[in-house]
């Protein structure tokens, strides 16, 4: 995949009034921070921002007056009601040291409770906390529940990857395989 850059400029006026007008203008306010750094304020393109996060990258690179920074985003502050951003918090990497992000799940086959015995796949989360190194962060992680029989889950202990440790709580159910209702409501009619 194609390395992904954010450009930002400097945010030199900090207040409301002034992050009201560069908002309108199609800009938002990001703060930039990690280990043995400052805070740094900046402004992102809203296009921009949207471009990189749908490119699906967990860590970027942030291009600033100052330098570029291999990034993660922490944060993202939306509106309640319209849904559009408000703010962005940007933490700096640093290749040796471990850091804990989110990262999509995708589930890959249809379960043979699903194939062959009428159940149906219920998905608890699409997505996991894991701990590892910059260099080693997956944009997603495919879970095959092809296995799957009825009654049967998947949790997160079920989870084994290399160099990644899993950080979300082990009992997390991701997914199950669940009797459906016209089937349980068939089962129920022909008991009678």
């Amino acid at each position: 995949m194609a390395e992904v850059i954010l450009k930002a400029e400097k945010r030199e006026i900090a207040g409301k009034v002034e992050t009201k007008i560069q908002r309108k203008n199609g800009f938002v306010p990001v703060n930039l921070y990690g280990p043995n750094r400052e805070n740094q304020n900046y402004y992102v393109q809203v296009n921009d921002f949207q471009k990189v996060v749908s490119s699906g990258a967990k860590k970027f690179n942030l291009e600033t007056p100052d330098g570029t920074s291999e990034v993660i985003v922490r944060e993202i502050q939306r509106h309640p009601v319209s849904w559009d951003l408000l703010h962005i918090d940007l933490f700096a990497v640093v290749a040796d040291k471990a850091v804990t992000v989110k990262v999509p799940l995708r589930f890959e086959g249809v379960p043979f409770g699903v194939k062959n015995m009428g159940g149906v796949l219920v998905l608890n989360t699409r997505s996991i906390a894991i701990s590892c190194l910059p260099a080693d962060i997956p944009n997603e992680i495919v879970l095959d529940v092809s296995p799957l029989k009825m009654n049967e889950t998947f949790h997160a202990r079920d989870i084994k990857l290399e160099k990644i440790e899993v950080v979300t709580r082990p009992v997390e159910l991701l997914c199950r395989v669940v009797v459906t209702r016209a089937a349980l409501a068939a089962k129920l009619a022909d008991e009678k």
